[in-house]
């Protein structure tokens, strides 16, 4: 992966530290893990076992148990419009999990077709069904939340002094099914805005937050990505469109 410039170079570091140059090879592995990793991060065997344990210690009852990211009693509908003389919209209907084989055989006849995902409570959140596809390949996910924040020296009206404060704890959500996901993502706008509320009410300054999800898929793969990279990369829309 790597070599000395010269002999020369080679016979210099001998006892020294060693000056490494990546080879053209090395340099696409420079690169690749570069692409692969957030904020300096590396994702490896420790987040791994954290997702892992996290899935074990929380997991649903039975009832309740996801399959394939997919919640086992949610009523999830398809719609496509076939192209005919009337300009009629077909309509599939699933109760819990849509098996892949269907999945593809509806993509590749309607592209353009959408899902209505059931969020609960009569609600449902409409996304492209290409999107539905990518999402089912999760298996798990930890959602977390940080914020930091500040309260003026109420004692010192001219000077900087500031109370810093940060929570005790993350908040964290566990999502098993791309139900709760999308539920969780929608609502998340109206928690950000409420907690902003409360901190004028307390005459607070919320002055940083950090918002990642650590995700498993099903192929085993980990990955620890920010929020709004994760919603850029899955092409997921925030605003409030429940149907």
């Amino acid at each position: 992966m790597y070599c000395f410039q010269t002999k020369n170079e080679k016979e210099k570091y001998k006892v020294a530290d060693i000056k490494l140059i990546p080879t053209v090879f090395g340099r696409k592995i420079l690169t690749n893990i570069a692409r692969n990793t957030v904020g300096g991060y590396l994702p490896g065997k420790k987040l791994e076992v954290e997702l892992l344990e996290a899935y074990q210690q929380h997991l649903p009852d039975k009832k309740n148990r996801p399959k394939k990211f997919q919640h086992p009693s949610s009523d999830t509908f398809i719609i496509y419009s076939d192209i005919d003389e009337n300009g009629s919209k077909e309509l599939y209907r699933f109760k819990g999990k849509i098996k892949r084989r269907k999945l593809n055989k509806i993509i590749s006849k309607y592209p353009k077709a959408f899902v209505l995902v059931d969020l609960g409570n009569g609600l449902s959140k409409r996304i492209p069904v290409k999107i539905f596809k990518k999402l089912i390949k999760i298996k798990f996910i930890i959602f977390e939340r940080d914020y930091e924040f500040c309260l003026p020296d109420e004692f010192e009206n001219e000077s900087m002094n500031v109370i810093w404060e940060t929570l005790p704890d993350k908040l964290k959500d566990y999502i098993y099914s791309v139900n709760e996901l999308l539920y969780t993502l929608t609502i998340e706008n109206a928690y950000t805005k409420a907690i902003e509320n409360f901190m004028m009410v307390k005459f607070y300054l919320l002055v940083g937050e950090e918002k990642v999800l650590k995700i498993l898929y099903h192929d085993g793969k980990c990955e620890e990505i920010r929020l709004q990279d994760f919603l850029k990369k899955f092409k997921i829309d925030t605003s409030v469109n429940f149907l």
